[in-house]
């Protein structure tokens, strides 16, 4: 049992894990009990006894143990409250400490939690990557240093050096915080104090917003490049987030494979394919010219990819190598890709001029081809395969038989270009946004209006319907992302985590996360329930 008190000590030899463990409660100065499983699952070693059983076991009698011994003290600051672990002064000794003890205080414990958890969570994420915190820091830095210490420096499994800030409240003005972020991606490196080549910040949603603002006005002042290297992410972690940031440079393209494992995503070089729960890549396949679309076919054997020169390419999904090109026509930009919800070696592409083709992937012959009158800008296949909605450069949407290429009908929805169309899983509705705030949702048959959304973004460019129907997701040109409930026409959720506009979206197959992709380089993976937000 643990004790809480004046505690009776005695002559204790450290083992080389409770050595560890003490090294770990003096780098992150105190740990909830709680926490206490986790990380000695990171300091385990591969002969123990990795059971969720077992590691709490351990954690109790490690605690027990240190705290007879004198070396760690137990307290619950309030009623109802887990027990806090800090080490005591001998304990501080042992650990090899040279910088002043103090014991922790109650006003520091919400940071002090949540910068275990950011370890926690990033260590599990990436099992390369060094933390570094901040009382390490204070022994490694000199003291005129110390007032511009991040609450940790993580160091990636490429070699990145990143400030990691654990912000709970914000003082200073918006230019203020913008110079902070300036002088630390600008300062000079010197021995032990590496340049950065980013900056997280963690920050509750009202001073995530303010930081927001000072990172908008150090783009506007230093360019966009610099300001892509701040990350800012709303605390209490967002659920099931996995941020992807492997491209080094905006993310054109994103799709989820059938099975739900893995995400592909364009960058400007290369397409990356990876597990979309741990964010490790499988591989990535290079490219000769900028990605537009990415798509996987209905069975996910096919990956295809559409180039800015005009080229679709495809890739057997495990094959690593480009199989071949299906389509030569370097004088069109292609505005539209989409697979067959049905034949797996259908595909449709769609093309600025308004010409419009059907490929049969497996021998890269043309099956029909049809013209809009007005371009198309955007292209969306029904989900039962039997229809082609095709968004115009005028303010219409038109329909084609996806057997043959024979024009349907034509519905005038908008008052510009047709930007984005997305079908409802059940091919009653299609949803439709021509670059302005506004989304409507009308009847795909009929061309009969069931809503109109007004959402809180700028412009819209992109809309996801969900797997199973119930809910939309919008993005554009802002660095937001807005989920509606479609019967209801209300917003649950803002994602805000992005650097700058948005440029893909994806739902999971089981429709529980939704996937981002942003001109910040990054693709953001988070947790979509029905009562988000």
């Amino acid at each position: 049992m643990v004790l809480h008190g004046k505690q009776n000590t005695y002559q204790h030899e450290c083992s080389p894990y409770e050595r560890r463990l003490l090294t770990l409660v003096s780098q992150q100065h105190a740990l909830r009990v709680d926490h206490v499983p986790r990380f000695l699952a990171l300091l385990a070693s591969p002969s123990d006894d990795p059971s969720e059983a077992h590691l709490k076991s351990t954690a109790h009698q490690l605690v027990e143990r240190l705290q007879r011994a004198g070396l760690l003290c137990v307290r619950r600051f309030r009623a109802n409250h887990l027990d806090w672990i800090w080490l005591t002064k001998k304990g501080w000794q042992v650990a090899g400490m040279t910088s002043p003890w103090s014991p922790p205080l109650w006003r520091k414990l919400p940071a002090l939690h949540a910068a275990n958890e950011l370890r926690l969570r990033l260590r599990e994420r990436d099992p390369h990557l060094v933390w570094i915190s901040r009382l390490q820091l204070r022994q490694m830095r000199s003291p005129r240093h110390w007032s511009a210490l991040p609450t940790a420096e993580v160091i990636t499994g490429v070699g990145e050096h990143i400030a990691l800030h654990v912000v709970l409240r914000m003082t200073g003005s918006e230019e203020q915080i913008m110079d902070r972020m300036r002088d630390q991606l600008e300062r000079e490196p010197i021995p032990l104090n590496p340049s950065y080549a980013a900056l997280w910040y963690y920050a509750p949603a009202p001073v995530a917003m303010r930081l927001r603002a000072a990172r908008a006005r150090l783009a506007e002042e230093m360019g966009k490049e610099m300001a892509h290297k701040v990350g800012i992410f709303t605390y209490p972690l967002t659920a099931g987030q996995v941020i992807y940031r492997a491209h080094h440079s905006p993310v054109r393209a994103l799709a989820w494979s059938r099975d739900g494992m893995c995400i592909a995503s364009a960058g400007s070089d290369a397409v990356h394919v990876w597990d979309a729960v741990t964010g490790n890549k499988r591989f990535h396949l290079a490219l000769q010219a900028a990605p537009c679309f990415l798509g996987w076919s209905a069975s996910g054997t096919w990956l295809a990819l559409a180039d800015a020169q005009g080229r679709v390419w495809q890739w057997k999904a495990q094959a690593k190598e480009a199989a071949s090109i299906i389509l030569h026509d370097t004088l069109d930009t292609i505005t539209g890709l989409a697979w067959s919800p049905t034949d797996d070696s259908q595909i449709a592409v769609g093309c600025a001029t308004g010409r419009i083709g059907v490929y049969d992937a497996s021998t890269e012959l043309l099956l029909w081809e049809s013209y809009r009158l007005y371009g198309a800008a955007s292209l969306a296949w029904s989900p039962d395969g039997m229809c082609l909605a095709v968004g115009g450069q005028d303010p219409s949407v038109s329909f084609f038989d996806a057997a043959t290429g024979e024009h349907l009908r034509r519905y005038p929805k908008h008052r510009t270009t047709v930007r984005a169309l997305s079908w409802s899983p059940d091919n009653q509705l299609l949803a439709s946004a021509s670059g302005e705030a506004d989304i409507a949702i009308w009847e795909a048959l009929t061309g009969k209006k069931r809503r109109t959304i007004r959402s809180g973004l700028s412009t819209i460019g992109l809309l996801a319907w969900s797997p199973d129907g119930t809910r939309l997701a919008c993005a554009g040109s802002d660095p937001y992302v807005e989920v509606w409930q479609v019967q209801s026409g209300r917003r649950i959720f803002t994602y805000a985590d992005h650097a700058d506009a948005i440029t893909d979206l994806a739902w999971s197959p089981d429709g529980i996360r939704l996937a981002s992709a942003s001109e910040d380089g990054t693709v953001q993976v988070y947790s979509i329930t029905h009562g988000s937000g």
